[in-house]
């Protein structure tokens, strides 16, 4: 929170380079977390995106049937689960409220 004229004044330094501020800054770790989530929701959407897009083209342009499309995404799909179940996934926890370590 600016508190002074000369705190207003610092202000873009401060935005701009966390070296400006010298101990100005405050870290809340709960909006870190909320932003990272956020990002990974992002992040999730454009991949999903991505991969619908991918399969239009695959589809349209390039004259690949829907089937063999379908199967390969099952697979893959079944491939990154089976590695999740085997090795785990670090940073989640499991239904039992357990957490994985990586």
């Amino acid at each position: 929170m600016l508190r002074s004229p000369e705190a207003l004044c610092r202000w873009p330094a401060c935005s701009s380079s966390p070296l400006a501020c010298r101990g100005q800054l405050r870290f809340h770790a709960e909006h870190v977390v909320e932003r990272y989530r956020l990002f990974t929701i992002i992040v999730l959407g454009e991949a999903i995106l991505a991969a619908t897009l991918a399969a239009n083209d695959a589809i349209e342009v390039r004259g690949l049937s829907f089937e063999v499309l379908a199967l390969t995404a099952l697979t893959v799909v079944g491939l990154v689960v089976w590695k999740v179940a085997q090795h785990g996934a670090p940073g989640f926890v499991t239904p039992e409220g357990a957490a994985v370590d990586g």
